[in-house]
C-alpha cells in the first residue's frame, strides 16, 4: 500500500504537479505510534479450557486450541495441512493470512510441534466428522481454499468466549498464554522459545511476562540457597 502511495507522489500529472503531495501511509504509521501501546492479555490455563468448552463447534474449538495449547500463530493454524500431521506431531509448514495461503513469516517459523491435550482429542473428532482425510487443508472455506480467520473467529468463537472470559481479545492472546505459561512452567524460555517460532530477543520482550507468584518462589529458592551457604564453613564449596 505504501509503495502506491509513493509512487504516486514521485508521478507527475498533466499539470505537471505530483499526483499527490505525501504519502498518506507514513503519516498513519506516525500516529500509531504516538501513546502508549496496549497491555497484552495472555489468558491463563483456566481461561483457555473455560473459552474451549464455551466454543459450540468442534472446528472452532480445535482452531483456537491449535494457538492456545500450542501456541500457534492464527495464521499458521488456518493454514494447517493433514499431511503435515503425523506420530503426534504437527508440522508448520505455511501460512493463510486473511485466507490467502503462503510462506511462514520468519525462517524461524519452520517447526515441528508436539500435539497435547486437548489438542490431541479434538483433531480426532473433528477428522473423524470429515471420514479421516490425509491431505487438503483442515479449514476450508466453501471454495476449499483457506478461510479468513478473522471472520471465522468472529462468528464462531468470540460470542462464546466473552461470556466466559471478561478478558478475550482475541485468538492471539491465545498464543502469548501458552508461551507465558510454558516459560513459567519452569522459569526456562526454551520451552517457549520452541513453541513461539520466533527469535530469543521476541520471545523475551514479548511473551515473558513478569509473575509475582514466580518471584516469590525465585525468591524462596534464593532463600534457601543462602541459608545453605550459611551453614558451610568458610572456604567450603562442597
Amino acid at each position: 500500500m505504501s509503495s502506491v502511495f509513493a509512487h504516486a507522489v514521485n508521478t507527475k500529472g498533466s499539470n505537471g504537479r505530483a499526483l499527490i503531495d505525501r504519502n498518506p501511509i507514513r503519516d498513519v504509521k506516525v500516529l500509531a505510534n504516538v501513546g502508549e501501546s496496549k497491555e497484552q492479555v495472555a489468558y491463563t490455563p483456566e481461561e483457555t479450557i473455560a473459552i474451549i468448552n464455551a466454543i459450540q463447534r468442534t472446528e472452532a474449538k480445535l482452531f483456537f486450541a491449535l494457538c492456545a495449547v500450542l501456541g500457534m500463530r492464527p495464521s499458521e493454524a488456518a493454514a494447517v495441512k493433514w499431511e503435515n500431521i503425523s506420530d503426534g506431531v504437527l508440522k508448520v509448514r505455511e501460512a493463510a493470512p486473511y485466507g490467502i495461503l503462503g510462506p511462514l513469516k520468519t525462517k524461524k517459523s519452520k517447526r515441528d510441534l508436539t500435539i497435547t491435550e486437548p489438542v490431541t482429542s479434538l483433531l480426532t473428532t473433528y477428522r473423524e466428522s470429515l471420514a479421516n482425510p490425509k491431505e487438503g487443508l483442515m479449514f476450508q472455506n466453501g471454495g476449499g481454499q483457506p478461510m479468513n480467520y478473522n471472520g471465522f473467529a468472529k462468528y464462531h468463537i468470540k460470542p462464546f468466549a466473552e461470556k466466559v472470559c471478561k478478558r478475550w481479545n482475541g485468538c492471539y492472546s491465545g498464543r502469548h498464554g501458552a508461551a507465558t505459561t510454558l516459560y513459567n512452567q519452569e522459569g526456562d524460555v526454551r520451552a517457549a522459545y520452541q513453541v513461539l517460532g520466533n527469535s530469543l530477543e521476541v520471545v523475551m520482550k514479548t511473551y515473558v511476562k513478569p509473575d509475582v507468584e514466580q518471584g516469590r518462589k525465585g525468591q524462596a529458592k534464593y532463600e534457601d540457597a543462602l541459608l545453605k551457604a550459611m551453614k558451610k564453613p568458610v572456604g567450603s564449596q562442597g
